[in-house]
C-alpha cells in the first residue's frame, strides 16, 4: 500500500491538471495524489484521458488514494468549457497544473525540424498553438 508523502502535505488541497491525458499529465496527477491532494485531471480527449486514469489506478493498485481523483473532459480554448468544470467543482482550486499543449506526432515522411520551422506553420496551427498553450494557461 501506499503512503501518503507528508513532507509536503497538500490534504485538504484540490489540483487541476490540464492536459491530463498527455505526456506528463498522469505523473502531475501520480506525485499530486502521493503528497494528499485531491486531482481533476482534465484533457480534451476522452480516450487519452481514460488511459490516463487507468495508469494513475495501476500505480495505486490496492490503495483508496484513487479515491481522490477525478477526471473530466476540458477544452482549455472554449471559456464555456472552463466555467462547466469550474461549475461542476463546486469549491475552490489550490493548485493549478497548466499541463495542455500541442504534441504533434512526427512520421517518416515528415521531420520534427520541418514542423518546427516558423515558415511551415499555416496561420491556423499558429493561433491553435497560441489558443491551448497562451490563452488556454490565462
Amino acid at each position: 500500500m501506499i503512503e501518503v508523502n507528508n513532507k509536503f502535505n497538500l490534504g485538504g488541497k484540490t489540483a487541476v491538471v490540464t492536459g491530463g491525458g498527455g505526456l506528463l499529465g498522469s505523473e502531475h496527477a501520480i506525485a499530486l495524489l502521493q503528497h494528499g491532494a485531491t486531482v481533476l485531471l482534465t484533457d480534451i480527449n476522452s480516450n487519452s484521458l481514460d488511459i490516463a486514469v487507468d495508469v494513475i489506478e495501476k500505480h495505486f493498485s490496492n490503495s483508496s488514494i484513487t479515491n481522490n481523483l477525478k477526471s473530466q473532459i476540458m477544452d482549455v480554448t472554449c471559456p464555456d468549457s472552463i466555467r462547466s468544470v469550474s461549475d461542476d467543482m463546486k469549491g475552490r482550486i489550490d493548485i493549478l497544473i497548466n499541463n495542455a499543449a500541442i504534441d504533434p506526432k512526427q512520421n517518416k515522411e515528415s521531420s520534427a525540424l520541418n514542423h518546427s520551422r516558423l515558415e511551415s506553420f499555416s496561420l491556423a496551427q499558429w493561433n491553435l498553438e497560441l489558443d491551448v498553450g497562451l490563452t488556454g494557461a490565462f
